[in-house]
């Protein structure tokens, strides 16, 4: 699997270095049984998020609150984690990520509206994703995106793009919709869609500034 569609998926209780001894334990929502593809989990452990993450509406079938997509990223990588409440489970997901609200595979040509299909990183791509989880996490090289020098507040524009399922108490599917992640509303398509809008925070280079602040004390 190449480096620009690694992903890392967790179950609502799940905590990243602890969420395999949490699944022992048992869990009363579905987790995939593939927690980490290449060690994932330990990767994102190791590149923490700086700055300010921003946490926007997941929503389904236009109008019903699915849940929620937080947006962070380290000076490695950009995180977009998907996150399902009130009974809804992701079943799919694609993201693309762009530098304008234009910048998107579809605009332009037929309807307008955005192309899931056709989006960098998707489930689609994870032979460990099965479906069913409340909550995954895509980590996106900032190197994928052209930054190869990360600069501080580089606005990008996140189509997030789920399918999400609501199940009953007894785990069986009742209801099934197309949901997006953002609060801008799409403006180029009568289709609807939606779009989160991120800064890329200021994060300090692995071991940058460690001994340059050392020595400066010094003398």
């Amino acid at each position: 699997m190449s480096e620009r569609n690694k992903v890392v998926h967790r179950g609502s209780c799940g905590v990243l270095l602890t969420v395999v001894a949490l699944l022992l334990a048992g869990c009363p929502t579905k987790t995939d049984p593939i927690l980490s593809l290449d060690n994932d989990l330990v990767k994102q452990a190791a590149h923490p998020a700086c700055g300010d993450a921003s946490i926007q509406a997941l929503t389904a079938g236009q109008n019903i609150d699915a849940g929620s997509v937080q947006i962070s990223n380290s000076a490695d990588y950009l995180y977009v984690m998907y996150t399902t409440t009130g009974g809804w489970v992701l079943t799919g997901a694609h993201v693309h990520v762009g530098f304008a609200d234009t910048d998107y595979p579809g605009y332009g040509s037929g309807n307008g509206a955005p192309v899931p299909g056709q989006f960098a990183w998707k489930t689609d791509d994870d032979p460990g994703f099965s479906g069913g989880v409340t909550e995954y996490t895509f980590l996106i090289p900032l190197a994928d995106l052209g930054l190869t020098e990360q600069g501080c507040a580089v606005p990008l524009s996140v189509f997030a793009h789920a399918d999400v399922s609501l199940l009953d108490e007894n785990g069986n599917e009742i209801q099934h919709e197309t949901a997006w992640g953002g609060d801008t509303p799409g403006q180029y398509s009568k289709r609807w869609y939606l779009m989160a809008s991120y800064a890329l925070q200021c994060c300090a280079g692995e071991g940058e500034g460690e001994g340059e602040g050392e020595g400066e004390g010094e003398g």
